[in-house]
């Protein structure tokens, strides 16, 4: 292995939580043989730099309580980063208390209603419910919010 190389991305993985195909990737980006690619990466998680169960629960614990986003939302991003669906699962039901999650549901319907106060309107209420769809809750969640809210 490249002394060099692995000096770099021992840094690259201490800097912030990284996911294995980041890594991956970043290695190809710096030049690493395909073939010490996985062995690297091996090293790097057993050394502790590199845990993708450990960066999905540090997404999804960051996602809903910086960035208020619901579930659906945070499972398809780590999607998108190749994060194993059963991490996914184990990190969204570990990090999110559903008592929680149903409150900040009902934050965000209060905060938006400031931009969209008639929600006995069909139009504002499509606003509304688009853009919780957007943050990533579950339609069904919606409508019971906003029945609630009446």
């Amino acid at each position: 292995m490249d002394k060099e190389i692995l000096k770099k991305i021992y840094k690259f993985c201490a800097y912030q939580e990284r996911y294995s195909a980041e890594v991956k990737r970043k290695l190809h980006e710096m030049g690493t043989l395909s073939n010490e690619v996985p062995l690297m990466l091996v090293h790097l998680e057993e050394e502790g730099f590199l845990n993708d169960t450990r960066y999905a629960h540090s997404f999804a614990r960051g996602k809903f309580s910086q960035k208020k986003w619901g579930k659906i939302k945070i499972r398809q991003s780590l999607r998108e980063k190749g994060i194993d669906d059963t991490l996914i699962y184990q990190a969204i039901l570990q990090e999110i208390e559903e008592e929680d999650y149903l409150q900040t549901l009902s934050y965000l319907v209060e905060k938006k209603k400031k931009d969209i106060p008639d929600l006995t309107q069909p139009k504002e209420k499509a606003k509304m419910i688009r853009f919780l769809q957007q943050k990533g809750y579950e339609t069904s969640l919606i409508f019971k919010a906003l029945q609630e809210d009446r």
